[in-house]
């Protein structure tokens, strides 16, 4: 991206996605402005994690080539409904799906792949474990 290219985007500023540690060259336009649509279609607000686009530990090579990123809704803004989300990502033109459950709180991948990709993750003391789409992570045991 370059700095020209924040206007086109609505709900995302320059700090912010400089906030997750990445360059906005590094981070492509694509990403951003399909995140910006899912953002409006979700109607709240989308959080940004700390190294969740381009920097950090990623399995997924659209993060290293700017075309994914790592996101948290609050639930203070609403309920979160996974399945709608879900809906909302296809919407917006992602097409790789990933949602966690940590214990205490959801957090979610959106990438820009060629192919579909769609999983959930269940992060506790064993480590994670990954299974097919849609499966609510929070409701495993």
């Amino acid at each position: 991206m370059i700095k020209s290219d924040f206007n086109k985007i609505q709900f995302f500023t320059q700090s912010e996605i400089e906030a997750t540690g990445s360059n906005i060259e590094d981070v492509k336009i694509e990403l951003m402005l399909r995140y910006d649509h899912f953002r409006k279609l979700l109607n709240r607000r989308v959080y940004l994690i700390k190294n969740g686009i381009t920097t950090g530990v990623h399995s997924s090579k659209s993060h290293s080539n700017g075309l994914a990123g790592d996101h948290y809704l609050d639930p203070a803004d609403g309920e979160i409904d996974i399945v709608y989300s879900f809906k909302c990502a296809l919407e917006a033109g992602f097409k790789e799906y990933g949602v966690y459950w940590n214990g205490v709180a959801y957090s979610f991948h959106l990438g820009c792949n060629k192919r579909y990709k769609f999983w959930s993750c269940k992060i506790n003391v064993y480590g994670r474990q990954y299974y097919s789409l849609i499966t609510d992570p929070r409701l495993v045991t």
